[in-house]
């Protein structure tokens, strides 16, 4: 009588040991997915950083080429109607990118806060469940004291 418990119990556990091979496999899933979607995240912000130092740059420049064509115009009193035009024009471009620019910088500022979010709750989550399961493996430990 002895020998169909026991192989009562091993069924039981090998079917309970099945299911966390099966929840520690989906488990690993989940952690890939959140590290693609994470490097996915990382590679944006990257590209984001990179277009901001390009704008600035760019602003720098126009920057410098406004300074230059202020310091023409003081130098020459006579300043021809092309030559107001284009200043005007540039002024214009250099406040749409410090727009661009400001933008661009909140941008990089709220990924680099869901980054940090995502991985605080990603971390949230897997304490969860390992709790859960300790929570469960300890029922199931008391439950094979208690048969035995």
């Amino acid at each position: 009588r002895s020998q169909p418990k026991d192989k009562q119990k091993s069924k039981i556990m090998l079917h309970e040991k099945e299911q966390l091979d099966d929840e520690a496999i989906k488990l690993k899933e989940h952690m890939n997915i959140f590290k693609e979607e994470n490097l996915r995240i990382k590679t944006k912000l990257q590209q984001s950083e990179r277009e901001l130092s390009k704008k600035d740059k760019l602003i720098n420049e126009l920057l410098v080429q406004a300074n230059a064509t202020e310091v023409n115009a003081i130098q020459k009193p006579t300043r021809g109607a092309a030559e107001t035009h284009m200043i005007f024009i540039l002024k214009r471009q250099i406040k749409e990118m410090k727009d661009q620019a400001l933008a661009k910088e909140e941008e990089i500022l709220l990924l680099r806060k869901n980054i940090k979010v995502t991985k605080v709750q990603e971390m949230e989550v897997e304490i969860k469940l390992l709790e859960d399961e300790c929570t469960r493996l300890k029922h199931v430990i008391e439950e094979l004291a208690i048969r035995t």
